[in-house]
């Protein structure tokens, strides 16, 4: 699984300190609705909200530092729990809290805090009237692994903002009341790489290319020019490692839509077609997945199955393009090679949507190990 970018902590609390200071002049963007997936289930609560009240108890500076940072936090621990290998970047930016002035002349916002969690039994503006909770928005960037833009993303890449109720007890946990609201201005694009600048590729093309090869390695693939080429077993560990990029479990797949699934990654992976989504071009429609003896016997097998050399923690690929061809070595530490995968592009079917611009790989070499 894919990492999520660690944060630097000092750079994230200056952040929050000076966003704490701006956030009374700041206008205030426009929240979107929670989502099942973002935010704890809410609903509308019987106790009446204080419209008529303008003002709540307000708090010192220090604390209001700390209800900033608390809500970076807990955002952070909520995306590092989530399904993280859909991100290839996720950086906390700066957290600032919203003054309840502020709110209350904002009717997006006041219509987000007129819901409310059921135990409490208030309305989220209640409890920032009543001065029990501080309402703070989180700035984030994200940028999304390759392979998430072919599963449909709910939110963009970029720079987005959620909103966080911070209990003041301290012993009371943080509420996300938000989906994700974009503040990416138009043009996004990712950060660029240098080692993709180098090959002339594109930012989504370097990383799916690495995750190709990281999963066909692990896999243990070493002599073929198809997927047509592998055993069953081979087929079977490809799936099983390259459906974690995509960040989908084994027992999603083979119990969902194991034909629909195996076929998409495959279409993805060896061939330039844009039929990824229908395609029955490996496997047929009716095509059951692997039995349960199968799966017990090749699991057991897996961790023995990688290419001599590959260490997932730190693989030793060394990359190289002639024309449109792309080569990834894996080195051993003496400087040999214990394998070869080659790629042809695919430049993708939009030249304004790069997102499914990709490498597809054409054959895999075995080196001699000694």
């Amino acid at each position: 699984m894919k990492k999520i970018v660690p944060r630097h902590t000092a750079l994230l609390l200056i952040g929050a300190l000076m966003s704490v200071m701006a956030a009374c002049a700041a206008p205030q963007p426009t929240p979107q609705a929670a989502s099942s997936d973002d935010a704890p289930t809410a609903s509308p609560v019987s106790t009446s909200v204080h419209a008529t009240v303008e003002t709540a108890p307000a708090f010192p500076y220090r604390e209001s530092v700390d209800a900033a940072q608390r809500a970076e936090e807990y955002f952070y621990e909520r995306m590092n729990d989530s399904a993280n290998s859909h991100y290839a970047v996720f950086e906390s930016i700066s957290a600032s809290v919203l003054p309840y002035e502020e709110c209350m002349k904002n009717e997006e916002i006041k219509t987000l805090l007129s819901f409310g969690a059921e135990e409490s039994g208030k309305a989220y503006l209640q409890r920032l009237a009543d001065g029990e909770a501080i309402l703070v928005r989180v700035h984030f960037y994200v940028e999304y692994q390759p392979e998430a833009n072919y599963l449909g993303m709910q939110y963009s890449d970029g720079l987005n903002a959620v909103y966080i109720l911070v209990p003041v007890d301290a012993s009371s946990p943080c509420e996300q009341l938000s989906g994700w609201h974009s503040e990416q201005p138009e043009g996004y694009a990712p950060r660029r790489i240098e080692e993709a600048d180098t090959l002339g590729l594109t930012t989504y093309q370097y990383r799916m290319l690495v995750h190709q090869c990281s999963a066909m390695a692990a896999a243990g693939l070493r002599d073929f020019t198809s997927p047509n080429d592998w055993s069953e077993e081979e087929l079977y560990a490809y799936l099983y490692c390259r459906a974690q990029d995509f960040g989908i479990q084994e027992a999603a797949w083979q119990s969902e839509n194991p034909s629909g699934y195996a076929n998409m990654f495959l279409t993805i992976d060896f061939t330039p077609e844009d039929d990824w989504s229908m395609s029955t071009r490996f496997l047929p429609q009716e095509w059951p997945g692997f039995s349960q003896e199968q799966i017990r016997t090749y699991d057991a097998k897996l961790e023995k199955r990688a290419v001599p050399g590959y260490d997932s923690e730190n693989p030793l690929w060394q990359f190289s393009r002639k024309d449109d061809q792309i080569t990834a070595q894996l080195m051993l530490p003496d400087n040999t090679i214990s394998q070869t995968y080659t790629f042809a592009l695919h430049e993708g079917f939009d030249s304004s949507t790069v997102w499914n611009g990709r490498t597809y790989c054409i054959a895999g070499n075995a080196f001699s190990v000694t």
